[in-house]
Parts: C-alpha cells; structure tokens; sequence
C-alpha cells in the first residue's frame, strides 16, 4: 500500500532461485506475500539498513542493497552491491563470531548446518543478513 508502485511477480521453480529482484518501490507503507506453496516452505526477505545523516527527510536516507546469495549456503556465500566494505562477520546462533573477512565472498564450508547472521560493515553503515548453512 502506499506509493504508485505497480506489482511485482517473482515465480520459483523446482528449488532454483531467481534472480535478484530490485523493488526500486517509493511512498510503500506496507506490501503483502502471497504463495501457493504448501505447508513447511521458507521465505526469506533480506532486510533494509537506513543511515540518517540528521534531520529526518526522505533525502537522508541511505537504503543499503547488499545482496547476498545463494541462501541457503553450501561453499561459497557471495555478498553483492556493497559500497565501502569494512569487514564481514558471520555470527552463530548464540551470537559468537566464527568467521570474519574483508571480501565479497566467503567460503563457509566448514560452518555446520543451520541460521546464522551476517553483519557487513560498510562506510555507510551496518546491514544485517540471515544465511541458512546448508
């Protein structure tokens, strides 16, 4: 709701992601998912990191895009769309930092089965993403 914004239509199949789908929405206050997916699936949104830099305006907004993939994970976890990257960690489940890199890809290979968080540090801000481990 909210905005001018038409609708947007992003079909799976057969366990393959698509590509990333850049909204580019404005004036949205909320939007709804719909599915035909059956009991147990997972869905997952990445999540949006705003930076305000004083006065609250929509000019001083910055929205993060970084896009993470594939999720879930088996190897090599790639980490797009990032302006002045710092660091990022990868965070268990309790919390507790187990890697940590300063390059848009990380081999998680040797991570167990599960959620974890991934905090990317950039000259903007922090943006937090959560990655499956396969």
């Amino acid at each position: 709701t909210g905005g001018t914004n038409t609708s947007v239509t992003v079909s799976l199949s057969s366990g393959t992601l698509p590509a990333p789908v850049d909204l580019n929405w404005t004036g949205v206050t909320s939007f709804t998912v719909t599915t035909s997916a059956g009991a147990g699936s997972w869905f997952f949104f990445d999540d949006l990191s705003l930076l305000s830099s004083g006065t609250l305006s929509t000019d001083d907004y910055v929205i993060q895009k970084a896009r993470v993939y594939p999720n879930p994970v088996d190897n090599i976890l790639y980490i797009k769309n990032i302006t002045g990257l710092k660091s990022i960690k990868v965070l268990n489940d309790i919390g507790q930092q187990v890697l940590e890199s300063t390059e848009s890809s990380i081999d998680v290979s040797r991570l167990f089965q599960g959620m974890y968080l991934l905090q990317i540090d950039t000259n903007l801000g922090v943006e937090t993403k959560r990655i499956i481990k396969r």
